[in-house]
């Protein structure tokens, strides 16, 4: 269950990102401190229009993303209702990184392959979020893997489609946790 929550999270972290880049495309999407998931968007009954909302403030956008309910029992309380709020930080350009993280002390070297991973039922994941392309290594002090995005354009089936944030390079970046054993990490 831990994935469907990176996906849903990974995608209001491109919608803020594009409202924010759309309403300052100058500058630099340097963050995004909050990022709120409040509820799910059901689309059983088809695609739903969405409400993106930005307001920026000096070097913050805060975004919402809400669906129009209606109740039909009470007509005066349809309108639209908050999914998700995030704020997204602005600058010229990226802070300085964090250090280099340490060596993995003790780190034993991951038995699966790429394919038995994704094919394990150890992420929940479709073909299209697949980018690990090696396993590496893992200890309670942390994981270390490689893995690769691609264009995308590739990604969306689009020839000029672009995201501001790789939802791939995202996704993938959590991959190496094996949400499915959260034993590893915290017996």
């Amino acid at each position: 269950m831990m994935n469907i929550y990176n996906i849903t999270f990974i995608v209001e972290a491109e919608i803020a990102a594009e409202a924010a880049h759309a309403l300052c495309p100058t500058k630099t999407i340097i963050g995004i401190p909050t990022l709120t998931a409040k509820s799910w968007i059901h689309t059983v009954n088809g695609p739903v229009d969405l409400l993106v909302v930005a307001v920026r403030q000096e070097d913050c956008v805060a975004v919402t993303l809400a669906v129009h309910h209606e109740n039909i029992r009470f007509p005066k309380l349809s309108g639209p209702k908050v999914h998700m709020e995030a704020v997204v930080q602005l600058g010229e350009h990226y802070p300085t990184p964090p250090p280099e993280p340490a060596d993995l002390d003790h780190a034993e070297a991951c038995t699966l392959t790429v394919s038995d991973y994704y094919l394990g039922g150890h992420t929940f994941h479709g073909p299209t979020l697949h980018g690990m392309t090696s396993l590496g290594q893992r200890s309670t002090d942390g994981a270390r893997s490689e893995f690769a995005t691609r264009n995308d354009a590739t990604i969306l089936g689009l020839s000029d489609a672009q995201f501001i944030l790789d939802p791939l390079l995202l996704d993938t970046a959590t991959h190496p946790m094996m949400s499915a054993c959260p034993e590893i990490w915290n017996s």
